[in-house]
């Protein structure tokens, strides 16, 4: 292990190349069966997917680029590109958002070492964030939240290392990465105040950094301007949206405040988010082992802001962690305010997702804390007369490097085998409706196409209804040609018209006492079993 350690520490391209094996393991995680895992197509998934079908249909026309329910279809804009394809599946949809997750490692990466992470530690970081079941679970799924950790991360990033290399184009960059998020969610405006803080630390920190930088920074807000214009003109033309969004605010509790930060700490280390759409039964956001180290590192950041500020006047004493700590403070806190300013009995771990960055620097912390003592240990000349301490240190370094792992392979075999396979996993991604929705997709052609749905549900006007979203995209686009009604309606149609000829019933409900009531008003009806191809669920089928 000392020999590893040396290594690393001496060799760049050895770093460069674990880095790669990381970063491919965890696209890997990202990429691996995401046509069946999760197990279906959740409806917010489904809707997001038709959505960007439509889009898709009229040629990527960015006449409907605004909207005024959610004033930006950008998100779907970009879902809408792998669906420009003949073979439209699920796959196509969620690659998406695993590509943006694994932009998210390369991000974070970059990050932790412009932040003067150790090397050691850096590699630790990115594989922590590839094998983190919140943060995979979201890489598998059309959902905007996973965006918010691939923004932080890169903003900042340009941010600081612009600042580094005293660089215009990186500035322009930064900027324009948060210009763009704001195209996407509302949410992104925290990136101000994270923005805010890093600011006014390179104003009391940095030696004349106002007259180093004013020019850069003027670059900064131009470029931001520039690319959220079209943004502001369209606010300015719909000023109820504005107005909307502030009723949203004031109706805020900030009474249950405090219990909805106690009840999003919580959920990092007792009672989780209890959608099994984001989280498995519950259980705590951050493994056991990785919440040890995660508190141990929160504390660290607090007493090195707290040394840091005593000693303000003399900066000497500052610290490379005091950067580090109040960049992860101020990530975390200000990324809990989306889920702590929502009134809700149980945490949402989607609210918070933006988190992640912050809670795995407080857990690398405690490590680069090791590695000092290890290297102050390392440079002692007592240490030749108590190499026993040399031991130890390795020794408990290398401990904690496997337990950490561990915990990651666990969190990633938990998602693949365990979660996955759950019987409220497959319902809550609706795995027969996806099953329905391929039959859908394999009938032959008829004049009459009807999916026969169960009383329970009432479709629209248009055969449509919300839980239908996921069979009318899993089986687009012969899913068109159908019309969704439900048994009594469909067999009162029948009884009226009895038109028997090329139609084709399809019947979401395996209901024999149903299906001979159709066949007694057209005889010539002929039955037949389908399952289709890896699935799971039988649909019964009745055509002329």
């Amino acid at each position: 292990m000392k020999t590893f350690f040396q290594k690393i520490k001496k060799k760049k391209y050895i770093l460069f190349l674990l880095l790669i094996l990381i970063i491919f393991i965890g696209s890997y995680f990202r990429l691996y069966n995401l046509n069946q895992t999760p197990p279906g197509l959740e409806n917010k998934e489904a809707s997001l997917g038709l959505e960007a079908l439509k889009i898709s249909e009229k040629n990527h026309d960015l006449s409907s680029f605004f909207r005024k329910e959610n004033w930006s279809n950008f998100y779907s804009i970009i879902l809408a590109f792998p669906l420009n394809t003949p073979n439209i599946n699920i796959f196509s949809l969620r690659l998406v958002s695993a590509v943006f997750s694994i932009l998210t490692l390369i991000g974070f990466s970059l990050l932790l070492l412009s932040l003067n992470f150790s090397k050691l530690s850096t590699l630790l970081g990115v594989f922590l964030l590839s094998t983190s079941f919140w943060h995979l679970n979201f890489s598998r799924i059309v959902d905007e939240a996973i965006l918010m950790p691939f923004f932080i991360v890169w903003f900042i990033y340009l941010f600081i290392l612009g600042i580094q290399k005293n660089s215009f184009l990186l500035f322009v960059l930064s900027g324009f990465f948060l210009g763009l998020s704001f195209y996407f969610s509302l949410k992104f405006c925290l990136l101000f105040l994270i923005l805010f803080i890093l600011l006014l630390f390179f104003i009391f920190f940095k030696e004349e950094f106002i007259k180093k930088f004013w020019k850069k920074l003027i670059v900064f807000v131009v470029a931001f301007i520039l690319i959220i214009a079209p943004l502001i003109y369209f606010f300015y033309q719909n000023p109820e949206i504005l107005e909307n969004k502030k009723q949203i605010l004031s109706s805020i509790n900030y009474n249950k405040f405090s219990d909805n930060i106690l009840l999003h700490l919580n959920a990092f280390y007792f009672k989780g988010d209890t959608n099994q759409k984001h989280n498995h039964a519950g259980t705590p956001l951050i493994p056991s082992t990785w919440a040890i180290l995660f508190t141990i590192g929160f504390a660290l950041t607090i007493k090195e802001i707290l040394f840091c500020a005593l000693h303000r006047k003399n900066k000497s004493f500052l610290d490379p962690l005091f950067k580090i700590s109040i960049l992860s403070q101020a990530v975390f806190w200000i990324m809990l305010l989306p889920g702590i300013l929502i009134e809700k009995n149980l945490p949402d771990s989607s609210k918070i997702v933006g988190t992640i960055p912050a809670i795995i620097i407080f857990i690398l912390i405690p490590f680069e804390y090791i590695l000092r003592l290890r290297e102050n240990l390392q440079k002692s000349p007592n240490l030749k007369f108590k190499p026993w301490r040399w031991r130890i240190l390795n020794t408990a370094l290398s401990g904690l490097i496997l337990l950490v792992s561990l915990s990651g392979i666990l969190n990633t075999y938990t998602y693949f085998f365990v979660w996955n396979n759950e019987i409220k996993t497959v319902e809550t991604y609706q795995k027969k409706l996806v099953d329905f929705g391929k039959i859908i997709k394999e009938q032959t052609p008829a004049k009459n196409k009807l999916a026969i749905i169960s009383n329970k549900i009432n479709p629209n006007k248009n055969h449509r209804d919300n839980t239908l979203k996921t069979a009318e995209f899993v089986g687009y686009p012969e899913s068109k040609l159908f019309q969704f009604q439900n048994s009594s309606e469909a067999l009162e149609n029948l009884k009226k018209d009895s038109q028997c000829q090329n139609n084709l019933y399809l019947f979401f409900e395996a209901n024999k006492q149903l299906i001979e009531k159709f066949k007694t008003i057209c005889p010539n009806f002929q039955t037949e079993k389908q399952k289709p191809l890896n699935g799971y669920y039988e649909f019964w089928v009745l055509k002329n």
